[in-house]
C-alpha cells in the first residue's frame, strides 16, 4: 500500500509539472536566477513488465515501476563553469525474483560535481565528477536508457586543432553505484557513490571533417586497466554521415583490443575485436522515413592460447540493441547480430521499429547478458530474434514526451537448451515512459 501511495504522489507530482507551461517556467527561472546560473533538469517515470524470463536463475514473469529525477545547475565565473547535477533514481513494484541491476536504484546522490576551465580559445578542461560520452559512444558514454546513467570522475580536455580536427580526451575512473545488495536495492536505500579509483579507464578520441555533406572520420585509442592485473587496450576508427532526406548515410566503426590478464600463475595475452556497419536511407517524404540495415559483431573466447571475447568497457547498448533496463538481451561481446530498422518522424509523433537475429560468436562462450554458458559448445549458437517498437510523441505545450514500447524475444536453440536455462517460453517485454524536461 505504501508503494502504491507513494506512485500516486510521483504520478500527481509529474502531473503538476505538465500543467506548467515551459515558457511560464521559464519567465519563472529567469525572474529568480542570477544571470550567471543556469538550471535545467528532468523527471521521467517508467513502468515495464516482463512475461518470462531468459538469464539464468530466474523465474515467472517480472515488472518493476522506476522514476528519475536529474537537476542540473551551472553557474558561469567567467573563465570557469561550476557544475553540479543531482540525481534520484528509484524503483518499486519489484519482489525477491526482480531483476534488480546497480544502476537501476540511486537515491538521493550527486551524480556531478564539476569545474570546467577555458583553456584557450577552442579549448577547455573540465575536472570532477562527471558524464562522459565520446564519439559513437560505444566505448564511453552516458547511458540516458539506465536509471542510473555511468559517471566518471577524472579530467576531460577538449581542443579544436582547426576548422577540421579535434581532439577529446578523457582520464579517470568509474563511479561506483551504490548500493548494490539486493536489499538496498528493494528499499531504495540511499548510500553514497565512491570512485572506483582500483580501475582507470581512459581515451584520445581525434576527428576529422570531411567537408559538407561527408561526414567525418575518428580515431581514438581506450585503455581499461584494473588493480587485478587486467589491462585492455582499444585502437579504433569510425566513418560516420548523418542521416539527411533524400541521401544515404552510413555508420562504420571498428576497434581491435589487445592487452594482457591474469591466467593461474602467468598472464594471458589478449586478442579481441568488434565491427557495428550500418548503413540507411532517409526519403524525402512527409514523414521523413529512414530504413537502414545493420550488423554487429564482436568476439567470443574460443579457449585457445589467447583470451579472445571482447571487451564493451562503459558503451551504450540501447542504441543499437532497444530497450535496456529489466530487458537489454544483447550486449556488445560474443555476439553476431544482423537486421534492419524502420524510422520516422511528423510533428510530434515518432516511430521505430526494429528486427534483429543474434547468434554467439563463440559457441563454447557466455551469453553474457543472460548469464548462459555451454562450455561443451553442444547448444548450438543462436540466440533467437529480437523484435522491437516504439512510438513518442511530443506533449504539445508541456515540455514532455510519451514513450510506449514493447519487444519480443522469440528464443533460439541456444536461449532455450543451454544448461541452465530457465524455461522454453519466448520473451515478451513491454514499457510506458513519461518525460518532462525542463
Amino acid at each position: 500500500m505504501i508503494r502504491i501511495h507513494v506512485l500516486l504522489a510521483a504520478a500527481f507530482a509529474v502531473q503538476g509539472l505538465l500543467m506548467t507551461p515551459p515558457c511560464a517556467a521559464a519567465d519563472d527561472q529567469a525572474r529568480v536566477l542570477p544571470d550567471r546560473l543556469s538550471l535545467s533538469g528532468s523527471v521521467r517515470l517508467r513502468h515495464e513488465t516482463l512475461n518470462a524470463p531468459y538469464r539464468a536463475g530466474r523465474d515467472g514473469s517480472d515488472q518493476q515501476a522506476s522514476w528519475r529525477i536529474l537537476i542540473l545547475a551551472e553557474y558561469d565565473a567567467g573563465p570557469v563553469i561550476f557544475g553540479a547535477e543531482f540525481l534520484d533514481a528509484r524503483t518499486w513494484l519489484n519482489d525477491e525474483g526482480s531483476v534488480l541491476a546497480a544502476n537501476l536504484v540511486n537515491a538521493a546522490e550527486l551524480y556531478q560535481a564539476y569545474a570546467r576551465f577555458s583553456t584557450g580559445e577552442n579549448s577547455s578542461l573540465q575536472v570532477g565528477r562527471m558524464a562522459v560520452r565520446i564519439g559513437s559512444g560505444r566505448i564511453i558514454t552516458r547511458n540516458n536508457n539506465a536509471n542510473s546513467p555511468n559517471n566518471f570522475e577524472g579530467a576531460r580536455w577538449r581542443q579544436r586543432l582547426s576548422a577540421d580536427w579535434s581532439l577529446d580526451a578523457f582520464y579517470g575512473a568509474p563511479v561506483r553505484i551504490a548500493p548494490r545488495d539486493r536489499d538496498g536495492l528493494l528499499n531504495n536505500t540511499a548510500r553514497i557513490d565512491q570512485g572506483e579509483w582500483g580501475t582507470r579507464v581512459w581515451m584520445g578520441h581525434l576527428t576529422r571533417a570531411l567537408g559538407p555533406g561527408q561526414g567525418r572520420a575518428e580515431a581514438y585509442l581506450a585503455g581499461l586497466n584494473h588493480q587485478n592485473g587486467t589491462d585492455t587496450y582499444s585502437a579504433g576508427a569510425r566513418l560516420h554521415r548523418a542521416a539527411a532526406p533524400g541521401a544515404w548515410d552510413h555508420d562504420l566503426e571498428a576497434a581491435v583490443q589487445t592487452g594482457s590478464r591474469p591466467s593461474g600463475a602467468g598472464r594471458q595475452d589478449i586478442r579481441a575485436g568488434f565491427a557495428h556497419l550500418e548503413t540507411g536511407y532517409t526519403f524525402e517524404d512527409d514523414w521523413r522515413t529512414r530504413i537502414s540495415a545493420q550488423l554487429i559483431y564482436a568476439s567470443g573466447d574460443r579457449g585457445g592460447e589467447h583470451f579472445t571475447r571482447f571487451n564493451p568497457m562503459f558503451g551504450g547498448r540501447s542504441g543499437d540493441f532497444g530497450p535496456t533496463a529489466i530487458f537489454g538481451p544483447l550486449g556488445r561481446e560474443n555476439l553476431v547480430a544482423a537486421g534492419v530498422r524502420y524510422q520516422a518522424r511528423r510533428g510530434p509523433v515518432h516511430l521505430q521499429a526494429r528486427v534483429q537475429e543474434a547468434r554467439l560468436a563463440a559457441a563454447q562462450d557466455r551469453w553474457g547478458r543472460a548469464g548462459l554458458q555451454d562450455p561443451a559448445g553442444q547448444s548450438g549458437r543462436r540466440i533467437g530474434t529480437l523484435a522491437d517498437a516504439s512510438l513518442g510523441y511530443d506533449l504539445p505545450g508541456a515540455g514532455a514526451r510519451l514513450d510506449i514500447g514493447a519487444a519480443v524475444l522469440a528464443k533460439g536453440r541456444f536461449a532455450r537448451t543451454a544448461p541452465g536455462a530457465p524455461d522454453t517460453r519466448d520473451v515478451t517485454y513491454t514499457y510506458v515512459a513519461l518525460t518532462r524536461s525542463f
